[in-house]
């Protein structure tokens, strides 16, 4: 679950900026929530917050109980159980998708080479079954993927890895994930 109580925000370039003005919501385990508003309105600040990229002037966040502000949280730990898809997509180039996302288990996990692929394996086979699209890119390397396929390679490394919360900070694509 993730719980965010009365969270501010204010960036001051040279000017004082108000992204985040006492915003709360709660969001249950499943539970799908859209935040949308024109550019500038504090949606990507609000999701940055949330795994700790900006760090909030006021209020609190709590994901799964833990205390996201808290300086003693060990926030690496809390990372790689939330999964932030960014507006850059921060695949490896010079890599195909299959070893994109063994590699970020293989970091992030510290799995080994050999548990990382099966691992990427049985989740690329899931994929197949619930017949994502994806799935016939697994080789390809993030030039050759056509429209909104390497969003959709970003969001399965971070759904292998991640076992809890997504966050996606994208602009309107019309992303299909299936």
């Amino acid at each position: 679950m993730i719980d965010v109580r009365n969270i501010s925000k204010t960036f001051h370039v040279p000017h004082e900026i108000k992204a985040l003005v006492d915003v709360s919501t709660k969001i249950d385990p499943g539970e799908v929530v859209v935040v949308c508003g024109p550019s500038g309105s504090g949606k990507s600040t609000l999701l940055r917050c949330l795994n700790r990229l900006e760090h909030a002037d006021s209020g609190h966040i709590y994901i799964d109980g833990i205390d996201v502000l808290d300086p003693k949280t060990n926030i690496n730990k809390l990372r790689a159980e939330v999964g932030m898809v960014f507006q850059s997509f921060n695949l490896f180039p010079h890599k195909n998708v299959f070893d994109n996302i063994a590699l970020a288990q293989k970091v992030v996990r510290k799995r080994s080479k050999a548990s990382a692929e099966e691992k990427t394996k049985y989740g690329s086979n899931r994929l197949a079954e619930g017949k994502l699209p994806l799935c016939a890119e697994m080789c390809a390397t993030k030039a050759l993927l056509a429209g909104d396929a390497d969003v959709l390679a970003d969001i399965y490394r971070k759904r292998v890895i991640n076992r809890g919360a997504s966050v996606m900070d994208w602009r309107e694509k019309g992303v299909d994930c299936g």
